[in-house]
């Protein structure tokens, strides 16, 4: 808008055209020598807003600046000197001009000044980078051409420095309101730095610039001319007229101020109530801070300087008088063995811009150890910068002493495991041959004593017999559970389709006998111990034909795919299974029937959950009493190798 009124008013003066010198006709002109400073001002106030900038127009943008500070400066030294220098003939050729004191070229001593202010105002914001500077050399500036604006406005060319006689002589009303236009403009060119960043803000001195600086400016100057209109038509004199105006201007700015006193009385009360909720929740955080074991800190990178909430050094077994902050004090706080992998981390985010997240160890002042969690974020400057960092600590040692208690309590689990694996499977293989020798015995007893014993050796012998039958059954079982882990076959895909046709082949007779009917959906390929899953479904198969009702057995065997496992269900009509026995099923030796109801050792669906935890999956029922049972176990997918 500037270069445009610089622009007009060239051409006003190229072609004659008053309007565009002046915006009224008996009104003082902007003169040549103020319309091209303006012009060069109006461009280095645009270079300054422009978004993309180039390092040679910055410098011609720069140069303009000068030019319009040296235009002020010559007009002053001119005034000074007391005559006029040739400028005229230099820029423009005009010898048509007339050498007077208003001629086209020459221009007022309030505009010269202001030329000064705005040139070196540019030259501050283009070379000294201080906006604070620039504004304050806006003020005279604004001052002069509000003063010039005022006198136009009231008719009093004393205040524009004119002649009332030649009004011409006085800034121009069209230059008066282009510097307060380019004065804004330049504020506004960084209006988050400066005073226009107070008047901008969101905060109280904000809030109350903007409502009071519009009235300051506005109202007291309508007030005056309103108070001259009347003096001038005769409706009072002079006296009544400024007592008039004094009564009138100290009512509307007592009111504005209460207006504000108002407005500022009632922000002091919603910052007084959001200042006693932010307490509240510092009070609640610090409680929850502390009973989480947990203490805050910053750390500025460039000053090596920290602080942290007051239970921070209880984390390092100091006290707030003791614990000095800073990267060097807390080395000496971390245990020598971790320094380095914490400086790494602490390296490594503030170059990457990670977040920091640390476990180590620390001294305290007895010598104890405890362990430690640091997690904290970088912050950079508007440069990107890493400038502090702001995180937490919390005391992880009760945490690290239960996993350290777990780790050695799953050891010797594990061991244990192990030596009664080896125990039982130790045991049963010794058990075998006494075994074998009692029952060899009897039989050859009963051979020799054929027809000599009584009906009551007989019994016993028959009793002794099935005895032994009963505990080398329970040996196998107990053998062959052993074994399941200790003597397993490694992973290999296997067609769970043969598997069940194997299976129904070693049912064969109980299936005859029975007159069981056994359907299966189709089946698909797993990576498993094919022996093992055998075992699985023989044992699920034949005790659904064992504990059968009064109808002929029906047994189903499904299989589909869930997610990363295939769920297998063998179904029955059977005698089913109260809810209260579902997991003591499960569990070694435990029966449900006597052996003269139902032959068995309680072994099998032991078994069964032993080689599906083997292969990584469960195993449960579902079922109620009189309507039979549904057996489900899942096999992942996919199993490289099999589970120690």
């Amino acid at each position: 808008m500037t270069m445009a009124a610089g622009c007009l008013v060239l051409m006003g003066w190229m072609f004659d055209i008053s309007v565009l010198k002046s915006i009224m006709p008996g009104l003082a002109e902007m003169k040549i020598r103020t319309a091209v400073p303006l012009i060069l001002a109006g461009f280095s106030m645009w270079w300054l807003t422009a978004e993309t900038r180039h390092a040679k127009m910055t410098g011609v943008a720069t140069v303009c600046a000068v030019l319009v500070t040296g235009a002020g400066l010559l007009s002053l030294s001119e005034y000074a000197a007391g005559r006029s220098f040739p400028v005229e003939d230099w820029l423009l050729h005009a010898t048509f001009l007339r050498d007077t004191p208003f001629s086209p070229l020459r221009v007022s001593f309030m505009t010269a000044c202001n030329l000064v202010f705005v040139g070196a105002s540019l030259l501050l914001l283009h070379v000294g980078r201080s906006p604070r500077a620039s504004a304050w050399l806006l003020l005279p500036v604004a001052a002069l051409s509000g003063l010039a604006l005022i006198g136009h406005i009231l008719e009093e060319p004393a205040l524009f420095f004119g002649i009332p006689e030649l009004r011409s002589a006085g800034m121009a009303l069209y230059t008066a309101v282009t510097f307060l236009i380019l004065s804004a403009g330049i504020l506004l060119a960084h209006p988050e730095r400066g005073m226009v960043a107070v008047v901008t803000a969101d905060s109280a001195g904000g809030v109350m610039a903007r409502r009071l600086l519009p009235a300051a400016i506005v109202i007291p100057v309508l007030l005056a001319w309103l108070r001259l209109e009347g003096q001038v038509h005769g409706l009072y004199g002079t006296a009544l007229g400024i007592a008039m105006l004094t009564t009138v201007i100290v009512a509307v700015f007592a009111g504005l101020i209460t207006w504000n006193a108002l407005a500022l009385h009632r922000l002091d009360i919603a910052r007084r109530s959001a200042e006693e909720s932010l307490q509240e929740s510092r009070d609640r955080l610090d409680l929850a801070l502390v009973s989480a074991r947990i203490g805050t800190w910053v750390w500025n990178m460039e000053t090596d300087v920290s602080s942290s909430d007051a239970y921070l050094p209880r984390l390092f077994g100091l006290t707030t008088e003791t614990y000095i902050g800073g990267l060097k004090n807390f080395q000496q706080i971390v245990h020598p063995d971790d320094w380095l992998q914490l400086s790494e981390a602490l390296t490594r985010c503030t170059q990457t811009g990670d977040e920091l997240d640390d476990e180590f160890r620390v001294v305290w002042p007895d010598g104890s150890v405890r362990f430690l969690v640091s997690r904290g974020k970088v912050y950079p400057d508007a440069e990107g910068r890493p400038v502090h960092m702001a995180g937490v600590c919390l005391d992880v040692t009760d945490r690290k002493q239960a996993e350290l208690a777990l780790k050695v309590t799953a050891a010797a689990l594990e061991r244990s495991n192990k030596e009664l694996e080896i125990f039982a499977y130790v045991a049963s293989h010794d058990l075998q041959e006494p075994v074998r020798a009692v029952s060899g015995c009897v039989e050859l007893l009963q051979r020799r004593c054929q027809g000599q014993l009584d009906e009551g050796a007989r019994e016993l012998m028959k009793h002794i017999v099935e005895g032994a039958t009963r505990m080398r059954t329970l040996i196998n079982d107990l053998l062959t559970y052993s074994r399941v882990s200790t003597k397993g076959r490694p992973f290999e895909p296997v067609s769970c389709e043969d598997v069940f046709q194997t299976t129904l082949a070693n049912l064969a007779v109980a299936v005859t006998e029975s007159v069981a009917l056994v359907t299966h959906d189709p089946l698909p390929e797993i990576v498993a111990d094919r022996t093992q899953m055998g075992q699985l479904l023989l044992n699920l198969i034949g005790n659904a034909i064992k504990y059968r009702g009064e109808q002929a057995p029906f047994v189903h065997v499904g299989a589909r795919r869930e997610g990363d496992a295939w769920l297998f269900s063998v179904s029955d009509n059977g005698i089913g299974i109260e809810p209260q026995y579902f997991e003591r099923i499960f569990v070694l030796f435990q029966r449900l029937h006597s052996r003269g109801k139902y032959s068995g050792t309680g072994i099998g669906l032991a078994l069964c959950k032993k080689i599906v935890e083997r292969h990584g999956g469960r195993i449960w029922v579902e079922s109620a009493a009189g309507k039979g049972s549904t057996f489900y176990f899942t096999i992942p997918h996919a199993k490289g190798s099999a589970l120690p």
